[in-house]
């Protein structure tokens, strides 16, 4: 079996999931969990708990919209010379990787699109504004963007190839002699293989899953969550629910509606959404996503408006409730 799977990996044309799902039949029969974890990560996907190998980790460019009084600039980098905390500015030159490695291979087929990108939710662009006026940002951040050109995926899939093939010519030479039928290998040897597998792994650095954790923590317990593909999960985490600053909040927008230039369609919505998160507040056990979902739609709708006395307050407001989910 390892050199069917040596073949299929020095054959180009041929797709890793083939390799990686011999690989774990390989790994199941000589019951190595070390070789067995890894192959199952490639083949599903890396979980936003998992750790991520350096392979994964490619290069990335930030865009945002920039809002500084009446002045905005659209489509600017991030200013990332405003972010003290370490973690939060590589994950805005970083991409990770984490999609199974048929969804990578699926987006090199795609020849409309050298790029692949992330828009991240309006929940993120208040922590970011948040975590930024700390550093003497005068702003406002919006449609957050990272993108990563298509040969940053190109390199990861070649890597883990590489290092996929490193592995089994090493068992390979190791091993050189090996049944093919499992059922005539003995227990020993399965357990030295085992043990071998672990050693190859353990000094293969980048195989190994020690990349750097994908939480971003800006204070206030707030956490973001980020995930690969063209589709994002994110979690805001919040350590409590301040009832009375919400409900205060919501009965001060819809005191303000009729006061700001708005169309009729987008008042109705405000108020609408305000009506949702005061039901919320009522309640023994408040739901936060829906109060979440309320505020983001009455902060997006806000932030269309002309910058006024009467709608940064609670713009401003609206934001660091955000930033506390």
């Amino acid at each position: 079996m390892i050199q069917q799977i040596i073949s299929d990996l020095t054959n180009d044309d041929k797709s890793l999931v083939s390799s990686l799902l011999k690989t774990k039949v390989f790994a199941s029969r000589i019951k190595n969990k070390k070789l067995l974890e890894w192959v199952n990560r490639e083949i599903n996907g890396y979980s936003t708990n998992d750790s991520l190998p350096e392979y994964r980790i490619g290069s990335a460019t930030s865009s945002c919209t920039l809002r500084q009084g009446y002045a905005v600039q659209e489509n600017t980098p991030v200013p990332i010379s405003f972010i003290d905390n370490e973690k939060m500015r590589n994950f805005f030159v970083e991409f990770e990787f984490r999609d199974s490695v048929k969804t990578l291979e699926s987006y090199l087929s795609n020849k409309d699109n050298d790029t692949i990108m992330k828009v991240l939710p309006i929940d993120f662009w208040a922590v970011l504004t948040r975590a930024m006026r700390e550093s003497g940002f005068k702003g406002e951040i919006r449609d957050i963007k990272k993108m990563s050109h298509i040969s940053t995926i190109t390199q990861t899939l070649t890597e883990i190839r590489s290092e996929f093939l490193d592995l089994m010519l090493k068992l390979e030479s190791e091993y050189p002699n090996l049944p093919s039928n499992f059922e005539e290998i003995s227990e020993d040897i399965k357990d030295d293989i085992t043990n071998t597998v672990n050693i190859i792994m353990g000094n293969q650095y980048s195989i190994t899953n020690t990349g750097n954790s994908n939480t971003i923590n800006t204070g206030n317990d707030a956490k973001i969550n980020t995930a690969t593909g063209t589709n994002i999960n994110q979690e805001i985490e919040t350590s409590s629910l301040k009832k009375e600053e919400i409900k205060k909040l919501a009965e001060q927008i819809k005191n303000i509606v009729d006061k700001i230039q708005l169309k009729q369609d987008d008042k109705e919505d405000i108020i609408d959404e305000t009506d949702r998160i005061l039901t919320q507040i009522k309640r023994e056990n408040p739901k936060k996503n829906i109060i979440s979902q309320s505020l983001n739609t009455t902060y997006d709708i806000l932030s269309k408006t002309d910058s006024n006395p009467i709608t940064e307050p609670i713009i401003t407001e609206i934001e660091t409730l955000l930033s506390n989910f």
